[in-house]
């Protein structure tokens, strides 16, 4: 069976960080519709077709073993998100690269290029958790809020450019890895994954989209001090190479 436990004292590191997140999001955030079931609707009809799309063009691993486990992790990331309405699929797309993308709704991807390179559990919860705390935090709302079902199409047209290489602006990375470290932290994960996982990211699409490994890796730094997020934690290496090794 897929657990993981809750740290008490994690909980409280993370109850504070994501009250950081709260604040920053809600500057330069969605707007009140994309909230509502009507939003959710409209996000998840997005979502759906921007995952086809992408699954249309790299192709899918078809691995039902490792597809469940990637499935069980990102929705235990998600389940300590803010989106705890959402089931977040993944999908496993057939790309050597490393590379991970998110679509509105709770459509994850990650690629076997991410998964042959990442080392245990710890690092592709990282980068999974990226993946959800930019759906949690309606990072894509622009394309999703007051879209009608004819419109779909062409919000996914103006979507698919900045997941596949345009990236979706250092911002709103910065509040993604952020959050992903929230998420970790208090699944009780080893949060020194976070840099190891960035290091190990260095597919082409990947690194043009995000600002370089070692400042996301420093500035992840900060928040932990500044926050008393110890190091250490789970890493369930054995579990990980079990799950995915193979692809």
């Amino acid at each position: 069976m897929f657990s993981l436990k809750l740290s008490s004292s994690k909980l409280r590191v993370a109850t504070i960080i994501a009250a950081l997140l709260t604040a920053s999001v809600c500057a330069s955030g969605p707007d009140e519709r994309s909230g509502t079931l009507r939003g959710i609707i409209e996000e998840v009809r997005v979502g759906r077709s921007c995952a086809a799309r992408l699954a249309q063009k790299y192709g899918l691993v078809e691995d039902a073993g490792a597809t469940r486990y990637l499935n069980q992790l990102a929705n235990a990331l998600g389940g300590v998100s803010t989106r705890q309405e959402l089931t977040f699929y993944v999908g496993i797309l057939n790309d050597g690269e490393a590379n991970a993308m998110a679509c509105p709704g709770g459509y994850l991807f990650i690629t076997r290029g991410a998964l042959k390179a990442l080392g245990d559990e710890s690092e592709a919860a990282f980068i999974l958790g990226e993946q959800v705390a930019h759906v949690a935090l309606r990072h894509m709302s622009g394309y999703t809020s007051g879209v009608a079902s004819g419109d779909v199409e062409s919000a996914v047209d103006g979507l698919l450019p900045m997941l596949t290489g345009g990236g979706l602006g250092s911002s709103r990375i910065r509040q993604s890895d952020e959050a992903a470290l929230v998420y970790l932290a208090t699944l009780g994960y080893d949060v020194g994954g976070a840099a190891r996982a960035l290091q190990k990211m260095n597919g082409a699409a990947y690194v043009s989209a995000h600002p370089s490994a070692a400042d996301r890796a420093s500035a992840l730094q900060a928040v932990q001090s500044q926050n008393g997020i110890r190091s250490g934690g789970q890493t369930n290496q054995s579990r990980y190479a079990g799950s995915v090794g193979r692809l």
